[in-house]
């Protein structure tokens, strides 16, 4: 699917379920519909509205939504899955697979441009269980702790498939696409940039801790350098 055919069909769920008239009432998460349903049986549910929905200072509104993962593969396991979520699982994945690490930025990248439509993303690579490790929890805990903010563990307590990490993607991104779109604002670059470090820090001067504090910030944090970030886009 690619990003315009996400944010259509997102719109057209909200327009329908009335999310902003019900965001005026105070609703909060009171609405939810399975935007995409996966090969394996996983579902992609989005509850809304958010406690961020409301007019927009820029003009326009704001859609706060959040996005759930349900993976009957694990007794129908149900979580809230977040940026950081994300970034510990792309990390955790080419920490135990580096040969995948190369490839991981590639569709990344691909899946930046062109949505899960994008030919990489077709998911050349085996999946290989890896379970985040300890290790990893305790960092991003530790991080959340000194942010003042709180980290949902469930989000990383099962490692997600190809499909279901990239397909998640696409819809916790889309966000983004809706509120802040490019070129006025950063839209998705911003949340692909963030994915990208969690991969390219593996071998460099940074660390997993500094992505979720990236990731974590109201700012728009510099970029690093040496690091490959996708360009703002058109659309």
């Amino acid at each position: 699917m690619k990003h315009s055919e996400a944010k259509a069909r997102i719109l057209d769920i909200f327009n329908k379920l009335d999310h902003v008239r019900r965001a005026e009432k105070g609703e909060r998460h009171t609405q939810s519909f399975v935007v995409e349903k996966l090969s394996n049986g996983s579902s992609i549910i989005i509850y809304f509205p958010g406690y961020k929905s409301a007019p927009s200072r820029f003009g326009g509104y704001t859609y706060d939504y959040r996005v759930d993962l349900m993976l009957p593969r694990e007794d129908a396991f149900q979580t809230t899955l977040s940026h950081v979520n994300i970034i510990m699982d792309l990390c955790s994945k080419c920490l135990y697979n580096p040969s995948l690490k190369p490839d991981m930025i590639t569709i990344l990248n691909d899946l930046y441009h062109h949505g899960t439509s994008g030919v990489s993303v077709r998911y050349n690579h085996v999946y290989q269980h890896s379970k985040v490790s300890e290790q990893l929890i305790n960092e991003a805990q530790k991080t959340h702790i000194r942010l003042g903010k709180t980290y949902n563990k469930d989000g990383n307590r099962f490692d997600l498939t190809f499909e279901e990490l990239f397909h998640s993607i696409l819809w916790i991104s889309l966000q983004e696409d809706l509120n802040y779109p490019m070129p006025r604002f950063e839209g998705r670059r911003m949340s692909f940039s963030r994915y990208l470090e969690s991969v390219w820090q593996i071998d460099n001067s940074h660390t997993l801790s500094e992505v979720i504090d990236r990731a974590l910030s109201h700012s728009r944090p510099s970029e690093w350098s040496g690091c490959n970030y996708p360009p703002k886009l058109r659309e």
